[in-house]
């Protein structure tokens, strides 16, 4: 005759079963998330691209997120397709057109100037250069705002040879010792596997003295919007010393950032938040002006309302209410400028995470990621590991509350999902946590745990 268990005890029982499961998950889990925090074996390929993947799916899902109202706020000067046919299709960017552009920018008040548009030769119109010269050599007043063109950077042939700097027809003009203009490194890295670009390169080094050392357009913009009483040149000077001089650790110091002289993909990475079109869920990103008005973050100007406005019947644009003016200029005064093309026949557009942008609108998010999230970097391990347990204690309870005969790996996943806002929150502090580790590894115990009473089954009817 068998005797009735109490249902104290098999409370305690089924209470005991469920404090054995958790903390079984809890020593897969805890453990292998500090071994996957070393550098070392966080940098796995297979690990980077579950990494990528879910990075890519947060920005996805929160793109065109309203900006902090710190933020620096943006302009673009488009060379679009409607300008280009009015341009005639050229085969260059037209030195001309392009330096009304500058010219307008510079009137315009702008904060800092970057002209995304190769200019390593000469074009077939000589007046046109030589009238572009003159302005670079004469671009010396401390009242001009700081301005940028690319530097062009040859690659080795092979393993033997080493990068080097590409000639201009600017060079002369820009090696003036009081210039204010700068150049800078626009590198970018596409990944081999999906050719999906997500990272930049913090600078370039090419030879062996701190004249090779060449900051990126984010990194130079970033250091002179923290140092606008020093002259752009000795602010370059100041991130090629930070840049040579790394500390003991590895770490190299360039105004107010921090990060590793070999940076990890993860500090490579940039947050893309300025989609190309607005998706439908979303409002116009916006920041309060020095009086409080609600501006737009970026302000998209088609460069033919610049250069030949009679021609381009979409230039009337219909101003936020609260703003003064509708005068172009106010459009990107006070504004972080960047002159580039969007054109489909100039061929600069890059699959990102969200989607085909122009190479500009790259560098505009790359200029937007240091300014609001500064380098990403990997949580403190104890705060990783108070996170990675809330995930894990959350997940199981949840499964063993509501539903204790699905699939567990299923609830992990909604865990997972509802935690994409904290992910998303720590974006905005430089730190990012991956939600593939909790994922993995509840199906690893789950498996291991089906396993072991299978097992213990299989004994107990031999």
């Amino acid at each position: 005759m068998k005797t009735a268990t109490p249902p104290s005890s098999a409370h305690e029982s089924r209470l005991m079963r469920h404090l054995r499961s958790l903390l079984l998950r809890l020593m897969i889990a805890l453990p292998a998330f500090a071994l996957i925090s070393l550098p070392g074996i966080a940098n796995m390929p297979f690990l980077t691209e579950k990494e990528d993947t879910v990075m890519d799916f947060v920005m996805e899902a929160f793109q065109a997120s309203p900006p902090p109202a710190t933020a620096i706020p943006l302009a673009f000067i488009d060379i679009d397709d409607r300008t280009y046919r009015i341009w005639d299709d050229p085969l260059q960017i037209p030195r001309d057109k392009l330096l009304s552009l500058i010219q307008f920018a510079v009137a315009a008040e702008a904060r800092v100037i970057y002209v995304d548009v190769e200019l390593s030769r000469p074009s077939c119109n000589e007046h046109a250069d030589r009238q572009f010269i003159e302005f670079i050599t004469q671009y010396r007043n401390t009242n001009l705002p700081p301005l940028i063109l690319p530097q062009g950077i040859r690659r080795g042939l092979d393993e033997t040879e080493s990068p080097s700097l590409r000639s201009s027809f600017l060079d002369a003009a820009l090696n003036q010792p009081d210039s204010r203009a700068l150049r800078s490194s626009a590198l970018f890295d596409v990944d081999d596997a999906d050719g999906i670009l997500r990272r930049w390169r913090i600078f370039e080094k090419v030879g062996e003295t701190d004249d090779g050392i060449l900051p990126s357009t984010q990194l130079l913009i970033y250091s002179l919007l923290r140092d606008s009483d020093h002259a752009p040149r000795d602010v370059m000077a100041s991130i090629r010393a930070g840049l040579s001089d790394p500390t003991l650790s590895g770490d190299v110091h360039v105004a107010d950032l921090e990060f590793p002289a070999n940076p990890s993909k993860l500090s490579q990475r940039i947050v893309y938040n300025i989609p190309r079109e607005l998706p439908p869920w979303r409002e116009p990103q916006e920041i309060p002006d020095a009086e409080g008005v609600m501006i737009p973050y970026l302000e998209t100007l088609p460069a033919s309302c610049i250069t030949d406005s009679t021609k381009n019947p979409t230039c009337q644009r219909s101003y936020p209410s609260g703003l003064i003016t509708k005068d172009q200029m106010n459009w990107v005064k006070g504004r972080v400028v960047v002159i580039g093309a969007s054109a489909l026949e100039t061929r600069d557009t890059f699959d990102t995470p969200l989607g085909m942008i122009p190479g500009s609108l790259v560098i505009l998010n790359a200029i937007s990621t240091l300014d609001q999230n500064g380098i990403l970097n990997r949580p403190p391990l104890g705060f990783g590991l108070l996170l990675e347990a809330l995930v894990v204690v959350l997940g199981y309870g949840l499964h063993a509350l509501l539903a204790p005969r699905s699939n567990s790996f299923l609830f992990m996943a909604g865990v997972s999902l509802l935690m994409l806002p904290v992910c998303y929150v720590l974006f905005k502090y430089g730190v990012w946590l991956t939600l593939a580790l909790p994922l993995f590894l509840s199906t690893v115990s789950d498996v291991y745990g089906d396993l072991r009473r299978k097992l213990r089954l299989w004994i107990r009817s031999r």
